[in-house]
């Protein structure tokens, strides 16, 4: 019986399945960057606005990687992929709320001290809402 026990714990140690309180552990180790799986993909996440990923690639397609926080990965506290526009009007929204054509041709939500982000995402360095990579 213990070395089944042992056995089982071993094994869902090294699965990073959920804990029996249902918070997910598989990505809160203080070595793995912020951008990886676990970290800005909570439910409330505009699917159009995601944390960047890891690797040269960040975000898909044409979208621009913001990030906020130090250079490390492993320290981001924020970080969002812009889509690609040409205009307003190309702009979705996020979470609802009106996003607006950069000059340099990226969507964004600004915010600041007259604009609140949506939940899950906080107000980066750029002045743009970010997925919150910290919370």
């Amino acid at each position: 019986m213990r070395t089944t026990t042992l056995a089982l714990l071993a094994f869902l140690s090294l699965s990073g399945c959920k804990d029996p309180g249902g918070d997910d552990t598989s990505s809160t180790g203080s070595d793995e960057p912020r951008c990886t799986a676990g970290y800005g993909d909570a439910p409330e996440i505009d699917p159009n606005y995601p944390a960047c990923a890891c690797g040269e690639s960040r975000c898909e397609g044409e979208s621009a990687c913001v990030i906020s926080g130090p250079a490390s990965e492993s320290l981001w506290t924020s970080s969002a992929c812009l889509p690609p526009c040409t205009n307003d009007a190309s702009c979705p929204a996020l979470s609802g709320k009106p996003t607006k054509c950069s000059g340099a041709g990226f969507c964004r939500l600004e915010c600041g001290e007259d604009s609140t982000c949506p939940a899950g995402y906080v107000c980066g360095d750029g002045g743009e809402c970010q997925v919150d990579l910290v919370r």
